[in-house]
């Protein structure tokens, strides 16, 4: 699946769930994980950060029924 399919698939999930976010501390301990992976680009999305594997962004790590695609972190409940 192309990655504009991907981000309209997860937009739609996000809305039907309410536009709930996971809280602060997910935020960061899913960030802090992807900043020490290999596939981790820094400066990838105009300096936002960028995961070269699935193609995600900082926003990913705020919704709450998205996972790393190599299993680093996964889904929350909120």
């Amino acid at each position: 699946m192309n990655n504009m399919r991907k981000f309209a698939r997860s937009m739609g999930t996000w809305a039907g769930n309410g536009f709930k976010r996971v809280q602060q501390h997910v935020y960061e301990r899913r960030i802090a994980i992807c900043r020490g992976c290999q596939f981790w680009e820094e400066k990838g999305n105009l300096g936002m950060g960028k995961c070269l594997k699935c193609g995600c962004g900082r926003g990913k790590h705020w919704l709450p029924h998205e996972q790393c695609p190599i299993g680093l972190w996964g889904k929350e409940n909120v």
